[in-house]
């Protein structure tokens, strides 16, 4: 699973990765964020929640795909 969101997240547009990495990693606000890169805050909002909706995508589809392959191997003799 978390194969799955570092591999999204190397996907994303360098925009959406640097709010990332600033946000979660640098635990800088969204404002502040917008202040150093010289965007407003609207378009570091928009590339946040385009990246966050990106990469839970990708962690729900991975626990998905690992929780149907668990329960198939449960029910196999």
């Amino acid at each position: 699973m978390l194969a799955s969101a570092v591999d999204t997240m190397k996907s994303l547009p360098p925009q959406q990765q640097v709010v990332l990495a600033l946000h979660y990693f640098a635990e800088i606000e969204l404002a502040e964020i917008a202040s150093r890169l010289g965007l407003n805050l609207d378009e570091v909002t928009a590339a946040h929640e385009e990246a966050v909706v990106a990469v839970h995508g990708a962690m729900t589809q991975a626990v998905t795909a690992s929780s149907s392959g668990h329960s198939a191997s449960c029910i196999q003799p």
